[in-house]
């Protein structure tokens, strides 16, 4: 028999303070600052969170509207002038300081760092005044908690160095303060937060996972990769391949873990008596692991994770049930008490969707479901000889008449035992309206990776207290942001994709409650979220721009059934367009109204959909004839780009005109840093014609045609026309035969 369950858990990593950790303030979110001092980077680096000075020129990287700049940055660019980098300088300055004052640990740290070094948390300050500091080969930081490491002078890291975080270590838990410059060596890996007192500079291929924030100092990249986010994983126990062995009681557990911003490393996972190690690769999203030889039938387990967070992770759940014996099951009805009686009897009628939980021997909750249409619930594939209580939640505009928990009860092998019902008696609703919701968006209008905030108020005009259950479903495109609800007092959410539900026990009499929580943005198109409880549904949508191409079409479609149709565009009505199809080719704000209702806005949306033009690839394209050799043309002709993006996408083809089902280059490729996209290209007798399409990241693109002109490899004939030279007279000689 197979047993199959679910389990979720989330490992996040996790700062630990022993008091002398620096408060970064605004400076937290940089990857790297500087406080004064230039920015510059040379070479495709990438960097994950905010970069940026506040005295000096910034260049060299990019974002979605770039600061010309060949790297990448996942974060904003904050320059001189931003109230951001001001108050970043101020803060950075005043953690540099607090450290100054930070008590030293009893061992000293010399200015030779690494070969090999082990140090565990603490403060660690060097005896000799302004000494210049290096590391060579590894420095492992052994378990968790906070390490400051103080520095009176420079450090140099050299090439290939690390620094290694095991047990626990965190690079968001690690500090260095240098009193002067750092050179971060070439292809070295540095983890942990660096306040120094000077020029912050990473070298060919060196990494830094933390942050690089200097009080006076240049900061220089050259092809680094930067991230100043930890880690983060979930973890999935799904239905799969495990299954209870009856020979030896034994069950096999199999999951899925979600890795975001990874390091490479290694997960332990132990449940009880089974422990699995996994490895991982950097920027790994995946990975599968099982567990075996678990025993079935021995109630609450712990399943822990361990490694690449900075701590362990636990969950609890409950082993399948024994496969030696016959699982059991309970179950019941949950009624209307019409008449008040407490008996199940004719004149009363089942309850749908109310919420049973099922509890453990100590009142801990195992499982929850909620009653079918006819009333009736069950929980299956329970353990015999296990007390079991079940709980009722009172469904709303319903009182409760005897206690809300059943139990506790004792099941035998295969019993199934379905007489643990439940009456509510249905609450006397007054003719004016009771419960209402009203839902809000902030802002209406936004662009992918904003976040959005939802605000829902739920009223009790009635004369009465009430209890309710509000749905919530957000459309696809949303998601939720984890710990950003502010939920009322005495309420609880309980957030799922897309549905989430907010339960309100009691609500009094003229009393309103409100519940806010943000969402992500992650597509384009009309956002929308919808608000239900029984008797009253509420809406609200956000609009998000879509890049439109130049040559790009559109259909949009509205429901059918309504008696007439207009639409707007730009807020101006559009002639002829009286069906609920219309077919957009231009950019613009596009709307309906339907049934010669008032205003813009129909009833199944109040949010237009914006089509925006988008920016064409801008670049030049030249093409380089063929080079000789011995009075003969080679087939290295080229096709150079320049003054081009490189985000940008390219294919090419012969002829005038651009056709993808003929391109030379196969599918769109990156463009090289040189800009050569070719140099094989044969010589032709004639002027031969070439397209060039260039894609930019929404799929627009430009065309651009080349002409490669022939190559003529003629010679001289002074120059390469040998002469033949015949002597045709001569006066006779001695030795000349006679004639």
């Amino acid at each position: 028999m197979n047993k199959h369950f679910l389990l979720s858990l989330l490992l996040t990593s996790m700062n630990v303070s022993f008091g002398q950790t620096p408060n970064l303030g605004t400076a937290s979110s940089f990857a790297l600052f500087t406080a004064n001092g230039a920015f510059t980077n040379a070479g495709a680096s990438v960097v994950t969170g905010d970069v940026g000075t506040n005295v000096g020129a910034f260049t060299g990287l990019s974002i979605a509207t770039p600061i010309p700049g060949p790297g990448t940055v996942f974060g904003n660019i904050r320059l001189p002038g931003s109230t951001e980098a001001n108050q970043a300088a101020t803060d950075l300055t005043a953690a540099y300081n607090s450290l100054n004052t930070a008590p030293c640990s009893s061992t000293p740290i010399g200015p030779l760092l690494g070969n090999g070094q082990v140090i565990t948390p603490g403060v660690y300050c060097q005896n000799a005044p302004a000494a210049a500091s290096t590391l060579n080969g590894t420095l492992t930081l052994n378990g968790a908690g906070v390490y400051v490491i103080k520095l009176n002078g420079a450090l140099t890291t050299a090439t290939s160095s690390s620094i290694i975080l095991t047990n626990g270590a965190c690079f968001d838990n690690v500090y260095f303060q240098v009193n002067g410059a750092v050179d971060i060596g070439i292809g070295s890996v540095f983890r942990g937060t660096i306040l120094a007192n000077g020029a912050i500079r990473l070298l060919t291929g060196a990494s830094l996972e933390g942050r690089g924030l200097s009080i006076a100092g240049a900061i220089a990249l050259n092809a680094n990769k930067v991230t100043a986010v930890p880690a983060a994983l979930s973890l999935s126990v799904i239905p799969g391949t495990g299954s209870c062995n009856p020979a030896t009681n034994q069950y096999v557990l199999s999951a899925t873990i979600s890795l975001t911003n990874s390091p490479a490393g290694t997960i332990t996972l132990a449940d009880g008596s089974s422990t699995t190690t996994i490895s991982v690769l950097t920027g790994q999203s995946s990975a599968s692991f099982s567990l075996s030889a678990l025993v079935a039938g021995t109630g609450t387990h712990t399943l822990t994770a361990t490694g690449l967070t900075c701590s362990p992770v636990s969950v609890t759940y409950t082993a399948p049930a024994s496969c030696t014996v016959a699982p059991a099951s309970l179950g019941g009805i949950v009624y209307s008490d019409n008449n008040t009686n407490s008996v199940l009897d004719g004149g009363d009628t089942p309850i749908a969707g109310a919420m049973v939980t099922l509890l453990n021997g100590i009142n801990s909750p195992i499982a929850s479901t909620t009653t079918n249409p006819s009333g009736l619930y069950s929980f299956m594939g329970l353990t015999p000889g296990v007390p079991y209580l079940v709980s009722f939640t009172t469904p709303a505009n319903y009182s409760a008449t005897s206690p809300s928990v059943s139990g506790p009860l004792t099941l035998t092998s295969g019993e199934n035992n379905t007489s643990l019902a439940k009456g509510f008696v249905p609450l006397v609703i007054p003719n004016n309206p009771l419960l209402s919701v009203q839902l809000s968006v902030s802002p209406s209008k936004a662009k992918v990776g904003d976040l959005l905030t939802y605000s829902l108020v739920l009223t009790n005009s009635g004369s009465t207290s009430a209890a309710t259950t509000v749905r919530d479903s957000i459309s696809a495109g949303i998601t939720y942001v984890s710990g950003s609800a502010t939920v009322p007092a005495g309420t609880s959410l309980t957030v799922g994709v897309p549905v989430s539900f907010w339960t309100v026990p009691f609500i009094g009499a003229g009393q309103s409650l409100t519940l806010t929580f943000q969402v992500s943005v992650d597509t384009n198109g009309i956002l929308y979220n919808i608000a239900t409880i029984a008797g009253d549904t509420a809406s609200t949508c956000t609009s998000i721009p879509v890049k439109m191409c130049v040559g790009d079409e559109y259909t949009l479609t509205v429901p059918t059934g309504r008696a007439s149709y207009r639409w707007y565009r730009d807020g101006v009505l559009i002639q002829g367009q009286t069906s609920h199809v219309l077919v957009v080719t231009e950019p613009g704000i596009y709307s309906s109204g339907v049934d010669n209702a008032s205003g813009l806005c129909p009833d199944f949306s109040c949010c237009p959909f914006i089509l925006e033009a988008d920016t064409l690839p801008v670049y030049q394209a030249v093409a380089i004839g063929t080079t000789c050799l011995n009075n003969k043309p080679q087939n290295n002709g080229q096709l150079m780009l320049s003054n081009f993006n490189l985000l940008h996408t390219y294919q090419y083809a012969l002829g005038g005109t651009f056709d993808p089902t003929a391109s030379l280059s196969g599918p769109p490729q990156t463009i090289p840093n040189n800009g050569l996209i070719a140099s094989t290209l044969a010589n032709f007798l004639v002027t031969q014609l070439y397209t060039v399409r260039v894609y930019n990241l929404s799929g627009c693109y430009t065309d651009m045609t080349v002409s490669l002109l022939p190559t003529v490899c003629g010679c001289p004939t002074d120059i390469c026309v040998p002469f033949v030279i015949m002597q045709t007279r001569r006066p006779s000689r001695i030795g000349d035969p006679i004639r």
